[in-house]
C-alpha cells in the first residue's frame, strides 16, 4: 500500500517537473525538482526503520543527491554551482558504491568478476569521455573523475547480486543504467549541444533510476539473515 501511494505521489511530481522543465517555469521546478528526493528519502526511511545499518548508504545517496539538484537549479540563477552540484553526486555515488561492495561481500559476489559488464562499462566510459573531451574546456578533469566514479557504482551495483537468482539485484542495476544514462544526456546537452526534449528526458531517467536503486534497495535489506541475494 505504501509503495502505491508513495509511487503516485513520486511520478505526480516527476509530471510536474517535466510540465515545469518544457514551460520554463523555475519557480515551479523549485518546488518539484527537489520534492523528489525528498519524498524518496521518506518513503525510503519509512520502509527501513528495522532493516541492518547498510540501510544508512542509501539513505546518505539520496541526501546528496537532494543537494546536487538544489545546486544544479541554484546554478541556472548564479551560473557558479555546477561543480559543487557535480561533488554533490558524486559524493552521492561513492555512498551507492559502499552500499553495493558491502552488500557484494555477504553474497561474495565480489570474488567473481563478470568480465563482459566491467569491459562493457569501461568501453562505454572510454567511448563517452572521448566523445565529450573537446568540448570540456577547464572541466576535463572533473568531468573524467566523476565519468570514472559513476561507472564504478554502475559496475559495483553489477556485481552485488545473483540478478538470476533474486530480482532485486536486476532492479537495482537498472537504476544504475538509468542514473548513466541520465547524467549521459546531461553532459551532451550541456557541454555539446542542446537537444529537443533533453530536459524531460535526463530528469525521468534520473527519478525512474533513483526509484528503482531505492526500491531495489529496500527489497534487498529486507531479506532476513545473510542470503542478500
Amino acid at each position: 500500500m505504501k509503495l502505491k501511494l508513495f509511487s503516485a505521489l513520486y511520478f505526480s511530481f516527476l509530471a510536474l517537473e517535466c510540465f515545469a522543465s518544457l514551460t520554463g517555469n523555475l519557480a515551479l521546478q523549485f518546488v518539484s525538482k527537489p520534492s523528489l528526493m525528498l519524498i524518496l528519502l521518506v518513503y525510503f526511511i519509512s520502509e527501513t526503520r528495522r532493516c541492518n545499518d547498510l540501510k544508512h548508504f542509501i539513505a546518505a545517496a539520496l541526501v546528496f543527491a537532494w543537494i546536487g539538484d538544489v545546486l544544479l537549479l541554484l546554478d541556472k540563477i548564479y551560473k557558479n554551482l555546477f561543480i559543487l552540484g557535480l561533488i554533490a553526486f558524486l559524493i552521492a555515488h561513492l555512498f551507492y558504491v559502499f552500499y553495493f561492495r558491502q552488500i557484494g561481500k555477504l553474497n561474495r559476489t565480489n570474488a567473481y568478476l563478470k568480465p563482459t559488464a566491467l569491459i562493457g562499462v569501461a568501453i562505454y566510459f572510454a567511448i563517452f569521455y572521448s566523445y565529450l573531451f573537446p568540448h570540456l574546456g577547464n572541466l576535463k578533469i572533473p568531468v573524467f573523475i566523476y565519468g570514472a566514479i559513476i561507472s564504478l557504482m554502475l559496475s559495483a551495483s553489477i556485481h552485488a547480486f545473483d540478478s538470476v537468482r533474486r530480482g532485486f539485484g536486476a532492479i537495482c542495476a537498472a537504476g544504475a543504467g538509468l542514473f548513466v544514462a541520465s547524467d549521459s544526456l546531461l553532459s551532451i546537452n550541456r557541454f555539446v549541444a542542446e537537444f529537443t526534449l533533453a530536459p524531460v528526458l535526463i530528469i525521468t531517467a534520473y527519478a525512474v533510476g533513483q526509484f528503482l536503486l531505492a526500491e531495489g534497495s529496500l527489497r534487498n535489506l529486507r531479506v532476513p539473515g545473510g542470503d542478500k541475494g
